[in-house]
């Protein structure tokens, strides 16, 4: 029903035929939505689009046109993504089992001088790390599970990135080991590299952040800071991150009835509007767009300003 709703107003804004304020606002939050999911092909023409209809609605929407230009095409995301941007995956099974440690970590050169240049980068990095000489040589079952992590970390900064993006780097681990992974993140933060940290250890993700995103059914319904998470959760906005909060095994254990849907059980508007106390009646229709309050941004009616 979504879906072909939302093709049928692209059908009718392509060809030119008058849509209603309702309908473009509406073309705008999918379009945007496809845009930043990174699930959009066209993505160029789809910002375009989104950008025409925000000044035709006019209002704050202008700003939100503005806003449009942000966006990176797919050429600047293929330029970043290994360079400013650096990536360390879930798993150690991402080693190549049949290469050494130190061609992996350097990867492919141009020359021999661009080799040498990297193979001293890479020692120096690797001696920050405590990942001695020896290690180069080493195949990656002959490292320990510690060791393994310490070199995807230390690969993942040989770029110079300024971002850091950490897949679920803790699952699985000892308790000694997430502090010591933790604790990398730790010394990024303080050469100046972001990290963003995808987890579902929201103590891990407590312990190290500065700001917390909390995702429900795919969409991001809360941005918030790390110290709100304190006391009864008052300052928390969102009531699925409330929720969350209160069912930790330390803040009494509190579970909600129900579930997150399923994929294809996503209601058409907002996707706690299920299992929300405070629904309102457009909540079951209307998706809320993710709003920004100081230094928080929220997905929920209740917080729109007049709501």
């Amino acid at each position: 029903m979504l879906y072909h709703q939302k093709t049928s107003i692209m059908q009718a804004s392509q060809q030119g035929e008058n849509m209603s304020d309702k309908e473009k606002i509406y073309l705008i939050q999918c379009l945007l939505e496809d845009v930043r999911g990174n699930w959009a092909e066209k993505v160029e023409e789809r910002i375009k689009l989104a950008k025409q209809l925000c000044l035709e609605v006019g209002g704050d929407f202008c700003k939100l046109a503005n806003e449009c230009d942000d966006f990176l095409s797919q050429e600047d995301k293929e330029e970043i993504r290994g360079s400013k941007i650096a990536f360390i995956p879930q798993s150690v099974n991402f080693l190549d089992p049949l290469m050494k440690i130190s061609d992996q970590a350097i990867g492919h050169t141009e020359s021999e001088e661009e080799k040498k240049s990297k193979k001293i980068k890479q020692r120096e990095i690797f001696e920050h790390y405590n990942l001695g000489p020896e290690v180069d040589e080493m195949y990656p079952f002959q490292l320990s599970g510690g060791m393994a992590r310490r070199v995807l970390v230390s690969t993942a900064l040989l770029s110079d990135p300024e971002l850091v993006i950490a897949d679920e780097p803790t699952p699985g681990l000892d308790e000694k080991t997430v502090k010591e992974t933790l604790n990398h993140f730790r010394h990024m933060k303080e050469d100046n590299i972001g990290v963003l940290l995808i987890t579902h250890d929201i103590h891990a993700a407590l312990d190290v952040s500065d700001r917390i995103g909390i995702f429900y059914s795919g969409y991001v319904i809360e941005i918030a800071e790390t110290k709100d998470f304190t006391g009864d959760g008052e300052n928390l906005l969102h009531p699925y991150t409330k929720a969350l909060y209160k069912a930790l095994p330390a803040n009494g254990f509190e579970l909600k009835k129900g579930h997150q849907p399923l994929h294809g059980e996503i209601p058409e508007g907002c996707p706690y509007y299920n299992r929300c106390e405070m629904a309102f009646d457009r909540c079951e229709k209307e998706r809320p767009q993710l709003i920004s309050l100081g230094n928080k941004k929220v997905r929920c009616f209740k917080y729109e300003e007049g709501a």
